[in-house]
């Protein structure tokens, strides 16, 4: 019975959770002599990025390698290496899907997206509850339910964010005294209405650059042909697609995109042109994007922050190839144009010549043919939507500036190098249904997981 209801639970997923991005030349300077000296203290330099090179290739280049010990591996061009011995040394099971996982005051909390919230200890494995919306959130597809949790480390404050009875996107701060579980609501910094029961995006982060929160609002759409074709991603004046200041000071990150010149840009964009971005993080000046994909590609998207908002190209871009449907519709636009000093010119036209490459991204199959993503039937290996992501910043470690991520369904970790822009793929046959991966704040080479199963994993890494 769980082996079947597992079964149902990856075919609903692929059905309903087809997500992604594009391709960046991001290149990233080595670290300085100081840092590479440093073997005591945490690193805490900046990473340097190069200019990207913003001109799309068509059509996208692909690799494919296989592995004895690993998948094969269909995606863009870079360095790939299979690394064996990653395991799972602990797991610990919560009474409900796991969501996100948030590190403060040296205790896990773990969302769940049935509306709790445990403060978990993993040294004495004890937990506590510390907060319950469950009366208030909707629960009816995969990917709605409570979504993140992020604490304000200067104040007694928190925001979370989660799907309401009437299918609202929202992200509401609450206040607390001494601990969290004392907590009262004190405001909703962002109600968005869904007609779906998808792409909700909803990560919450703390941003030490902008000392303030961010979250991330999906598209809202369903998986298919209609969502390729919706400008709301690049629309400027609408916040699905989008990575935003909840509750920043105005940050003026415009970039005019909108269908009237009369309308004004959001406040705060900080990145548009997203299709799903479930997870995302920041480091220094950086920020790192987990943009699920729609039939083939996942992206996984780095960029420094700007005094513009960014752009990632969703719908007009999947990972570096220009979208099908472009060819397909006749006199396709987007009902929408770019604006600088009250002149508008053509939002295609910008969107080319300024979206932002993924670093990295992999296709959904894996199989050493030309058509690539024409692959079904041809080979076993499936990935089916990449997810976020933490990054290793410790000296003593050998995955120092080490990006990592999983696949919702594909039994793997990921890392990606900031420096040397290296893939490694970790086999786990155990590890399936991620939902979150996190980094621990420490030089133990160790990972946490947590799945839809309610699993929460640590890895060690070999």
């Amino acid at each position: 019975m769980q082996g079947n209801l597992l079964i149902t639970k990856v075919f609903l997923f692929i059905v309903f959770f087809s997500i992604c991005s594009f391709d960046s030349e991001n290149e990233f300077s080595e670290p300085s002599e100081e840092i590479i000296a440093n073997e005591v203290e945490k690193v805490t330099t900046t990473v340097e990025v190069r200019e990207p090179e913003n001109i799309f290739e068509i059509p996208y280049k692909h690799t494919y390698l296989e592995f004895e010990n690993c998948s094969d591996y269909l995606g863009s061009e870079n360095k790939v290496t299979c690394i064996s011995g990653a395991s799972i040394i602990n797991t610990f099971e919560f009474n409900g899907s796991i969501t996100n996982i948030e590190f403060f005051d040296n205790y896990l909390f773990v969302v769940l997206k049935n509306g709790k919230i445990i403060k978990f200890d993993i040294l004495k494995n004890s937990s506590e509850e510390v907060f319950n919306i469950s009366n208030n959130v909707r629960q009816r597809g995969m990917e709605n339910g409570l979504l993140s949790l992020a604490m304000n480390p200067y104040e007694s404050e928190f925001v979370v964010s989660y799907v309401n009875l009437d299918n609202k996107l929202i992200f509401e701060l609450f206040s607390y005294e001494n601990e969290v579980v004392n907590h009262k609501p004190v405001m909703k910094l962002l109600e968005i209405q869904s007609e779906n029961d998808t792409h909700y995006g909803g990560k919450v982060i703390w941003s030490e650059k902008y000392k303030c929160f961010l979250g991330s609002i999906g598209d809202l759409q369903e998986a298919n042909f209609e969502s390729r074709i919706k400008s709301d991603p690049l629309d400027t004046s609408k916040v699905r697609g989008k990575i935003i200041g909840l509750n920043c000071d105005p940050l003026n990150l415009e970039t005019a995109i909108m269908s009237k010149a009369e309308k004004s840009p959001i406040q705060n964009l900080i990145a548009t042109g997203l299709r799903n971005p479930w997870q995302f993080l920041e480091f220094k000046d950086y920020l790192i994007i987990f943009d699920t994909g729609f039939t083939q590609n996942e992206e996984l998207n780095i960029t420094k922050y700007e005094t513009n908002s960014q752009i990632f190209g969703w719908p007009v871009f999947e990972a570096t190839k220009r979208s099908e449907d472009l060819d397909n519709i006749d006199n396709y636009s987007l009902d929408i144009y770019h604006w600088k000093n009250g002149q508008q010119s053509s939002a295609l036209e910008y969107v080319y010549e300024n979206s932002i490459k993924p670093s990295f991204y992999y296709n959904h199959n894996a199989c050493n043919s030309p058509e690539y993503e024409n692959c079904d039937g041809k080979s076993d290996i499936y990935r089916a939507a990449i997810i976020g992501g933490g990054l290793l910043n410790s000296p003593s470690s050998n995955y120092n500036f080490d990006i990592f991520f999983a696949d919702h369904i594909s039994q793997e970790l990921f890392s990606f190098n900031l420096i040397e822009r290296q893939l490694n793929i970790f086999p786990i046959r155990d590890l399936i249904l991620v939902n979150i991966v996190k980094v621990f704040d420490s030089d133990l080479n160790q990972i946490i997981v947590g799945t839809d199963t309610g699993l929460l994993h640590i890895i060690q890494l070999p």
